[in-house]
């Protein structure tokens, strides 16, 4: 009996202990997020208080044209160290936005804040948030002195980072960005396309054309495959002929694929025309949609016979090209479907002229 109560009292106290740890953990953690939630809106307010004194400032700066980055006179409060990210972010902001001489004059603000020299430890020490925006910054900067440290985060196994230094370096200097730029893109499988056409584009035709048509017809069928399709970032002209020259030594049907993706000339007729005959349907369906894009009226008798092709894409494809071409009128497109005799032809015909008046 003594026993069965000296029991219940150790589970009475260790029911009161658990019950007062329990309660005292459910304090703590209360507290902790009245504190957290505190620090937060404190730094809402902080941010608040900083755009509303220096988003004006770094607008009027940009926008006034008669303002230059070696004006020794520029009047900007002091920055404290406390804001430098706030700063960084709005300023980068600004220069993604802005373009010329707006870029100028934000510099000059930086420079005189001193931002130029703050962002370095950044870019050595910070968090991986930290290391994108002092790249941005060192970038719009135009930091030739980080050239060499922006290169080697270039291969950084982080996507983020790499791409954001490929950023930087067309930033400091295109014509000598590219060609470092153009050999990463066929090895890294995680470079998004649309993100490495958004950088070609940035740097300009005049500094990509001649490397993207040099590693082209230079480079490996699985390299030209990867590389043809950025064509469109470049000049007309070059494209056109990369275009051109590939169709006619091409015996890899991928490369042959996506140069018919791109092609938009005149230039690449002969070929394209030719390859309404290729023995793999995919590309007989991309031949097809080319001949809608800048075939002649001389083109429509090969779009008519690949109407009748066994594959239901070539057929389709076929189809929107005829009812696409800007000289046939709608008379005409009627007697071709008349004259099919082939019945899904002439059913495909019927598809995509519906769709077309719909």
């Amino acid at each position: 009996m003594l026993d069965f109560v000296a029991g219940s009292d150790r589970a009475i106290i260790f029911a009161i202990y658990s019950s007062l740890i329990a309660g005292s953990m459910t304090v703590l953690l209360f507290l902790w997020v009245v504190i957290l939630r505190s620090r937060l809106l404190v730094q809402q307010r902080r941010h608040k208080a900083f755009l509303d004194q220096w988003r004006p400032l770094l607008t009027q700066v940009a926008l006034t044209e008669d303002q230059t980055g070696d004006d020794q006179d520029l009047v900007v409060p002091e920055l404290p160290k406390s804001s430098l990210m706030y700063f960084l972010n709005e300023w980068n902001v600004l220069h993604d936005v802005l373009r010329g001489s707006a870029g100028v004059r934000l510099n000059a603000v930086a420079r005189r804040l001193g931002v130029d020299t703050a962002v370095w430890k950044l870019l050595n020490h910070g968090r991986l948030s930290d290391k994108l925006i002092a790249i941005a910054t060192l970038g719009h900067l135009v930091e030739n002195s980080a050239w060499d440290r922006i290169e080697e985060l270039l291969h950084s196994h982080h996507t983020l980072i790499s791409l954001m230094a490929a950023k930087a370096l067309i930033n400091i200097d295109a014509d000598r960005a590219v060609p470092l730029i153009l050999p990463m893109v066929t090895r890294r499988e995680d470079w998004a396309a649309a993100r490495v056409s958004s950088l070609l584009r940035e740097a300009g035709p005049a500094a990509t054309s001649r490397p993207l048509q040099q590693a082209i017809l230079e480079g490996t069928p699985e390299e030209a495959a990867k590389l043809i399709g950025f064509l469109p970032t470049v000049h007309r002209s070059i494209a056109a002929k990369v275009v051109h020259e590939v169709l006619q030594q091409s015996v890899d049907d991928r490369v042959t694929s996506v140069c018919l993706r791109v092609a938009d000339s005149p230039l690449e007729l002969p070929q394209v025309r030719h390859l309404v005959n290729h023995p793999r349907w995919h590309i007989r369906m991309r031949a097809a949609s080319v001949l809608g894009r800048i075939g002649y009226r001389q083109d429509k008798r090969l779009l008519e016979r690949l109407l009748c092709d066994p594959e239901w894409w070539v057929r389709y494809r076929a189809a929107q090209a005829l009812t696409g071409l800007p000289f046939i009128e709608q008379k005409e497109l009627d007697r071709i479907r008349q004259r099919l005799d082939d019945r899904y032809a002439r059913d495909m015909m019927d598809q995509v002229m519906a769709e077309r008046a719909a």
